[in-house]
């Protein structure tokens, strides 16, 4: 997790460096019936050690949650030696017989009882799960119903985290490194404004905006758009966050995760 945070650090760094040298601008392109479109103009690409410092970020998170399951087996079943060991990987599935099926070897290596014993500490991050008391404790709330919101918003953010391979962690994501923030002083003579925006990935020469007016007069003498890098992790919605915020999220997701294993296994020891 240290190591994470300091994978996070340098992303920012980086980042701010990239775009304080304003690497990119958008030129406006008048249409027909007053349709207005800006396009990207790309000067410099970002550099590509941005996209591994979020892949090794990420194998830092999903790292940490294996060696805490793999500790808690060791505290369950002493030193694992090989092949014991090589079946010790924290499952975060979305239904009951994904888990099954993924944890079906710990009944080989462990027995029912100790494979049981297991699955009882790591069921809570599953999505299909129990809420932990976990979070009751920590919000010193007596009713678990009320901490449900909470288990999910965890174990789907872990699930996202889990689903990534190599690939996708390194290769298959991708960084739309342009985020429109907020759009400036668009108006009209009636004061109305339609517009619609791409998601990323966006390169040199793409549409980003185009607005319709109300009315024929437009000023957009003033615009502006505010750069960002976000990030789209594989099979997931684009995200209009900054990647750093992103990750941060995950960060503190994967904390909590933490924080329910050990919860967990203290109850079953």
């Amino acid at each position: 997790m240290d190591r994470a945070a300091q994978h996070l650090n340098e992303l920012r760094t980086r980042i701010g460096e990239y775009l304080a040298r304003e690497p990119y601008e958008h030129e406006l392109v008048h249409g027909d019936r007053g349709r207005l479109s800006l396009l990207l103009r790309v000067r410099e690409e970002p550099p590509r050690e941005i996209g591994a410092i979020v892949g090794d970020m990420l194998h830092n998170l999903r790292s940490a949650l294996d060696a805490r399951v793999f500790a808690i087996a060791e505290d369950l079943f002493g030193p694992l030696e090989s092949p014991r060991d090589r079946v010790i990987a924290l499952p975060i599935e979305d239904t009951r017989k994904e888990f099954a099926d993924r944890t079906a070897p710990w009944r080989k290596h462990f027995g029912d009882d100790g494979a049981e014993r297991l699955r009882s500490i790591v069921r809570p991050l599953q999505v299909f799960g129990p809420t932990s008391r976990y979070w009751c404790e920590r919000h010193e709330s007596t009713d678990l119903a009320d901490e449900h919101s909470h288990h999910l918003a965890t174990a789907t953010r872990l699930r996202r985290i889990a689903a990534l391979s190599n690939i996708d962690k390194h290769r298959g994501m991708h960084l739309p490194w342009l985020g429109i923030d907020h759009i400036e002083s668009w108006s009209t003579s009636d004061g109305e404004v339609f517009f619609s925006m791409e998601p990323g990935q966006w390169g040199d020469g793409t549409l980003i905006l185009s607005v319709t007016p109300q009315a024929p007069q437009t000023d957009a003498t003033q615009r502006g758009l505010t750069a960002k890098m976000t990030l789209v992790l594989p099979h997931h919605n684009f995200n209009d966050g900054s990647v750093s915020d992103e990750l941060d999220n995950l960060m503190h997701f994967v904390e909590c995760g933490l924080g329910i294993l050990g919860y967990e296994a203290r109850a079953v020891t």
